[in-house]
């Protein structure tokens, strides 16, 4: 197996506090952004992971914050562009609360999938006007994403303890196969400098694992002693390590 999802976190910052996302309590705004050389630097690494797999690669621009935050948004995405333009089994992706849409429109014609997550800072006549503005645009995807409803939170992601979801004990062992987890097998997340975390899932631990500007992608997913150790405890079935011990992620891809 190896990896076929990237997630890239290029900014800490949000313009928005969503119940449902660890921003909405304690979770700090961070001036903090990738920066070129570190894009430059996982774009070869992507290259060289997209040579050694027959599988479709992703690269999702979506991380912890709101994407168009980033200093360097425009010439991050031109470069990310131009990766996928140049590798067959590359796509690109990106997350965004809408956050002056229409000013990156020319970026975001080009990328292959556009999530669109209309939130608390959108009514839903607007939600409607978003839909039918961007109808023709087969990439662009608007979502309408709703707070504070009982049903959506037990959905909730408990993004590794940093969220308090009820009945997190009973959900994690009412199915003898919830202990597994596919996220370490199929997706690799980089942070804003360039660190690889377990997970895009862990917003409390956040143990640098290694970095981007020391090991490539596939050296990281194949030798990594640290990664290697929770892909073994996951096969068996275990959630007995930070942060695992404390996510409700569920995972039914075994």
């Amino acid at each position: 197996m190896i990896p076929n999802f990237i997630e890239l976190n290029p900014t800490e910052l949000c313009n928005l506090k969503c119940g449902f996302c660890p921003r909405s309590d304690d979770y700090p705004n961070s001036n903090f952004h990738m920066t070129l050389d570190t894009v430059d630097v996982i774009v070869d690494h992507v290259k060289q992971l997209a040579s050694v797999s027959n599988r479709l690669i992703t690269v999702s621009y979506t991380g912890r914050g709101e994407p168009t935050l980033q200093t360097n948004f425009v010439e991050s995405m031109i470069k990310l562009i131009e990766l996928r333009n140049s590798v067959n089994n590359v796509r690109l992706m990106i997350n965004t609360n809408g956050y002056k849409f229409d000013k990156y429109l020319f970026i975001y014609k080009q990328i292959d999938t556009v999530m669109f997550n209309v939130y608390y800072n959108y009514t839903y006549e607007e939600y409607l006007q978003f839909k039918d503005r961007y109808k023709s645009y087969g990439n662009v995807h608007v979502i309408r994403r709703k707070e504070g409803e009982e049903s959506e939170q037990v959905n909730y992601n408990s993004r590794s303890g940093a969220i308090l979801v009820k009945n997190l004990t009973d959900v994690i062992f009412s199915d003898k196969h919830y202990g597994y987890c596919n996220k370490p097998f199929t997706n690799i997340f980089i942070d804003w400098n360039g660190d690889y975390i377990l997970c895009c899932n862990d917003w409390v631990i956040m143990e640098p694992l290694d970095n981007v500007h020391n090991t490539s992608i596939v050296d990281f997913y194949n030798y990594n002693s640290k990664l290697q150790k929770y892909k073994k405890m996951l096969l068996q079935h275990k959630r007995t390590i930070s942060p695992c011990n404390t996510c409700n992620y569920y995972s039914r891809e075994h």
